[in-house]
């Protein structure tokens, strides 16, 4: 069984146009393209608190 996330956020007529095109330039969905900025954020914060703690 899948788990299914809904993400809402609130955007711009440009947020979505900007997201548009990079997902035709990249051959992705959007949901695609935002889980991987929320993956990429994710790991980035984490591995700033991981140095923080030492």
């Amino acid at each position: 069984m899948s788990a299914k996330h809904h993400i809402t956020f609130r955007q711009t007529e440009t947020d979505r146009k900007l997201l548009e095109n990079l997902a035709k330039e990249t051959n992705l969905t959007i949901s695609d393209l935002v889980l991987a900025a929320i993956h990429k954020t994710y790991y980035k914060n984490k591995s700033l608190l991981k140095r923080e703690s030492i």
